[in-house]
């Protein structure tokens, strides 16, 4: 069940962290013109309630050497085991992303 956010407040954490995951309390105070101990209090409950799952760095992939993405189409050999798909792609460091689509294919 999705969890709405209280106020424009907190919709404005949670843009300014989608833009910038390492934006300080400081600066994020600055942007809501709460205390930074308010702004923790928020973070820490929008985290709590799912709505902030989490923080992570954006890679390049040409500066390692990776020039390209591939989307490629998955149909299951046996369609009986169908619904294991993404759970064995997830075990491939390789994959990012995974698909239920419509149509021929199973899975992109």
């Amino acid at each position: 069940m999705a969890v709405p956010l209280a106020d424009d407040t907190d919709r404005t954490l949670v843009a300014a962290l989608g833009a910038d995951g390492r934006a300080t309390l400081k600066t994020l105070a600055g942007l809501t013109g709460l205390s930074v101990s308010a702004v923790q209090a928020r973070v820490r409950r929008l985290e709590a309630d799912g709505v902030i799952t989490g923080y992570r760095a954006l890679v390049d992939p040409e500066a390692l050497g990776l020039p390209m993405a591939a989307f490629i189409a998955v149909t299951p050999l046996d369609p009986e085991h169908e619904y294991d798909i993404p759970e064995r792609l997830a075990e491939l460091s390789e994959i990012e992303e995974c698909h239920s689509v419509a149509g021929e294919d199973s899975f992109l």
